[in-house]
């Protein structure tokens, strides 16, 4: 837990070999949701974070005891969990990049979860802004909203979304993947930095951050 100084205020123990990505909290159950990459897993805490349950994507990782969907971000709005991932068949070690964004009844998480949104590449940060959904389609370098049409394009891998009321900003990342981007882009940036990206006239800034450093995971506004 950090102070809005950025000053850590106080650590909470989790179980190790999670990779942990996403967290959300559900204000009416007063529960933590975290995304385990390793695990294929989403691990429910409380507020002391103490674990109360674990639920799977699939049994793929049961039964072969490696991961297979490379989830990663989620977010709570009212009762529902979306969370993104790089492959719903679980096939993404296979190069079968069926990325989505799934959503969990958090109410009754037995139930089946819905797809929402479908064919995107390594899909990371889903947010809601303007009573919308959006998600950085993070391999594609699409910027997608508003009944996920793409409202922007980049030459980089992005990863890393915030919202100031008139301005996205936008993380890139030096791109370790770009050999699958041959044929996709004619401008690949190995460059790490934010974009501040206008969606009304598609014009963008770009700030680069320090060579040393090569990924932005995510990005957050703080008044």
């Amino acid at each position: 837990r950090l102070s809005k100084k950025l000053k850590i205020e106080k650590k909470y123990p989790i179980p190790k070999n999670l990779r942990p990505h996403g967290l959300s909290f559900h204000k009416k159950t007063n529960k933590y949701f975290l995304n385990s990459t390793e695990q294929d897993s989403i691990y429910i805490f409380d507020k002391n974070f103490k674990l109360l349950k674990t639920v799977a994507i699939s049994e793929k990782k049961l039964l072969t005891g490696i991961k297979h969907h490379h989830i990663n971000d989620n977010l709570i709005i009212d009762d529902s969990l979306y969370v993104s991932m790089f492959s719903y068949s679980g096939n993404y070690i296979k190069e079968v990049y069926d990325g989505v964004i799934l959503e969990y009844n958090l109410l009754n998480l037995n139930e089946q979860p819905r797809v929402v949104k479908d064919g995107l590449w390594m899909p990371h940060n889903i947010k809601y802004f303007n009573k919308s959904l959006f998600v950085l389609n993070s391999l594609a370098g699409e910027f997608l909203g508003y009944n996920m049409q793409t409202i922007g394009k980049f030459p980089a891998f992005t990863r890393g979304l915030a919202y100031d009321g008139k301005h996205f900003f936008i993380g890139q990342s030096k791109n370790r993947n770009y050999s699958k981007y041959l044929g996709l882009n004619n401008n690949i940036s190995i460059d790490a930095g934010v974009i501040m990206f206008d969606e009304k006239t598609k014009v963008s800034r770009y700030f680069q951050i320090d060579p040393r450093i090569s990924e932005v995971h995510s990005i957050e506004i703080i008044d």
